[in-house]
């Protein structure tokens, strides 16, 4: 993968790598950095999201999709359910080269979540 080349480059690169467990740093090791270069720091994005969370959990999800509906598109799901005031989504964000470059691979995973996924739960 592209991003893959850059992390090595960037990595020789930097004085410091901070890693989010030991087999990271172990990978960095074997890949020849110097131990001294390496500094585990635990997982940023579980911390992120930990320290994120009360602030999160104040967002109304149905406020924020429709703020952000391009002009002239209607909102196509419920977001709401009958029987319970708490609603599960499914949230997906796609960006890899190779699930979203290719139309023969992009088209069954865009008729997966329209099919099956978006079939139990309002998918953002």
């Amino acid at each position: 993968m592209p991003e893959e080349i850059n992390r090595l480059v960037t990595d020789h690169l930097s004085n410091l790598l901070l890693t989010p467990d030991k087999l990271s740093s172990e990978n960095l090791r074997k890949e020849g950095v110097p131990k001294d270069k390496i500094r585990f720091v635990g997982n940023i994005m579980i911390d992120t999201l930990e320290a994120n969370r009360f602030k999160a959990e104040q967002l109304n999800p149905e406020t924020i999709i429709k703020d952000n509906l391009i002009e002239g598109q209607p909102l196509v799901i419920s977001l709401t359910t009958q029987n319970s005031s708490l609603t599960t989504y499914a949230l997906m964000t796609m960006h890899r080269p190779s699930n979203v470059d290719q139309k023969e691979i992009l088209k069954p995973l865009f008729e997966f979540l329209a099919n099956e996924v978006a079939e139990d739960m309002p998918l953002i």
